[in-house]
């Protein structure tokens, strides 16, 4: 299964595009720059998601650990801050509407996410 997870991912960011357009449907924006889009907040989400595990390991060898619990949460809180952010300045709607659609559209990509694993999961057992 974790073999197949990259390919698991790379079919979800047209999923991820799509719910994008769904959510943004009357701001007239052409799916292709929604799926640009949903290419760099994936790769700013691999990439930060492997520093920040980087640095947890770190941080965990060398700090103590309620010390470094608090730094591992701060990182994930401006993480998550940095991607909202990003959803904000590129679709320039105002804080409710940004904050209603992120949290919205997180949740239907966290369903499409886990139907995506588990479908990755039967497809693996049925081919292994």
């Amino acid at each position: 299964v974790i073999s197949n997870l990259p390919y698991m991912m790379l079919c979800c960011i047209p999923l991820f595009a799509f719910v994008l357009k769904i959510l943004y449907i009357r701001r007239g924006i052409f799916y292709i720059d929604h799926l640009i889009y949903a290419l760099h907040i994936h790769t700013f989400a691999y990439v930060g998601v492997m520093l920040i595990g980087l640095i947890a390991m770190g941080l965990n060898r060398t700090v103590p650990g309620p010390v470094a619990g608090w730094i591992i949460g701060l990182l994930w809180s401006t993480f998550a801050v940095q991607i909202f952010l990003s959803i904000r300045r590129v679709y320039r709607q105002g804080w409710f509407f940004t904050i209603f659609k992120f949290f919205v559209g997180g949740f239907v990509y966290l369903i499409v996410l886990c139907m995506g694993l588990v479908a990755t999961f039967l497809a693996t057992l049925k081919w292994s």
